[in-house]
C-alpha cells in the first residue's frame, strides 16, 4: 500500500512538471491519500550507449509526504514583518532628521522676524525725534513693540545656536526698551503739558470780586494737583519733583495774589501771577531737557538693536 496524491483530471503533463517542483518546495493544494494501486513504473528504453534510460513520456513526479505538504510559507506574516521593518527604518530616519529640520526652521523664522523688526525701526526713530516737539506716531510704537516681541519669542527656539539666539534677544530687548522709553515719556509729556500753562487770573481788583478770584485760583490748583498725583513713578522723576515743590508753594502764591487784590495793588497781583508763570515755564524747560535725555537713550537703544539685527540678517 503506497501513498498517492489525487490530482484534477484537467492537469496536463507540463502542469504536472511545474506542480511537481512546487510540491517539492512545499507549495501544494492537493492532499495525500492511501491507495492499493501499485506505483507505476517508468519504461526503460535502450539508449545510444547501450544503457536503458527513462523516457519523458513515462516520467512521473515524485510524491512528497503529507508532512512536507503541510509546511506552507505564510506570505501574509512575511509581508507584515517586512512592512514593520520598513516602517521602523523610516521612523528612525525621520526622527534623526528632526533636530536638523527644527534648527533650520527656527533659523528661518528668526531671520523673518528680524527682517520685520528692522523694517519698523526707521518709523521708531521718527517717533523718537518727535518726542520733544510734535506728535509721536503711536502706530510706529505699536508696530515696533509687536515685531520685537515676535522676534524674542522666535529666538527661544535657537537652542543649538547660542550666538544667533543672543543677537536676536539683544535686538528684541533693545527695541522694546526704546519703545518703552518713548511711550512713557510721550505719555508723561501729554499729561504735564496742560499743567504748565499759566492760569488766566484777573489782576485788576475792580474787575473781580475777591471771592471769585479765590475760587478761580482754587479751581486751577485742584486740576493741577489732580494731574500731578496721577503721574507715573519712575518717569522724568526730576520733573515730577519740581511739580511737587511748586504745588507745595501754591498756598503762598494764592495768599500773595489775594492780598494784592484786597489792597487794590494791581502791580502786586500781576507780580504774583507772573511769578507763578515763571515757575511753570521753568518746569517746562526742565521737562524739555529731560525729554531730550530720553531721546538720546532711546536712540542708543535703536542703534544697538540695528547692530544686533545686522548679525542676523546682514
Amino acid at each position: 500500500m503506497t501513498a498517492t496524491t489525487e490530482r484534477p483530471s484537467t492537469t496536463t503533463n507540463d502542469d504536472a512538471v511545474r506542480i511537481s517542483w512546487m510540491e517539492t518546495l512545499g507549495f501544494s493544494e492537493s492532499t495525500s491519500v492511501w491507495s492499493d494501486r501499485p506505483e507505476p513504473q517508468a519504461r526503460l528504453t535502450p539508449g545510444s550507449n547501450g544503457r536503458h534510460v527513462r523516457t519523458v513520456a513515462d516520467w512521473q513526479p515524485t510524491e512528497v509526504g503529507a508532512a512536507l505538504n503541510h509546511r506552507r510559507v505564510r506570505w501574509g506574516l512575511l509581508l507584515t514583518v517586512l512592512s514593520l521593518i520598513g516602517l521602523i527604518a523610516w521612523a528612525t530616519v525621520w526622527y534623526l532628521g528632526q533636530p536638523a529640520e527644527r534648527a533650520e526652521n527656527a533659523s528661518a523664522n528668526v531671520a523673518s522676524e528680524a527682517t520685520s523688526l528692522a523694517a519698523t525701526l526707521p518709523a521708531l526713530q521718527t517717533a523718537n525725534a518727535s518726542l520733544v516737539e510734535g506728535a509721536v506716531d503711536s502706530a510706529a510704537l505699536v508696530a515696533a513693540d509687536q515685531a520685537a516681541r515676535a522676534l524674542f519669542d522666535a529666538s527661544s527656539n535657537l537652542e543649538d545656536q547660542p550666538d544667533a539666539r543672543s543677537a536676536a534677544s539683544e535686538a528684541a530687548s533693545k527695541s522694546l526698551d526704546a519703545v518703552r522709553l518713548i511711550n512713557d515719556a510721550n505719555a508723561y509729556r501729554l499729561a504735564v503739558a496742560p499743567m504748565l500753562s499759566a492760569p488766566d487770573l484777573v489782576v485788576d481788583p475792580e474787575l473781580i470780586e475777591l471771592e471769585d478770584a479765590a475760587r478761580a485760583f482754587g479751581d486751577w490748583q485742584l486740576d493741577f494737583d489732580a494731574a500731578r498725583t496721577s503721574l507715573p513713578d519712575g518717569v522724568l522723576s526730576d520733573v515730577t519733583q519740581s511739580l511737587d515743590i511748586l504745588s507745595a508753594n501754591l498756598s503762598n502764591t494764592l495768599r500773595t495774589y489775594l492780598d494784592a487784590l484786597r489792597n487794590d495793588d494791581v502791580s502786586g497781583a500781576r507780580q504774583a501771577v507772573a511769578d507763578l508763570s515763571d515757575d511753570l515755564e521753568s518746569i517746562s524747560v526742565e521737562m524739555e531737557l529731560a525729554l531730550g535725555s530720553v531721546q538720546e537713550r532711546a536712540a542708543a537703544r535703536i542703534t544697538d538693536a540695528k547692530a544686533a539685527l545686522d548679525l542676523l540678517v546682514g
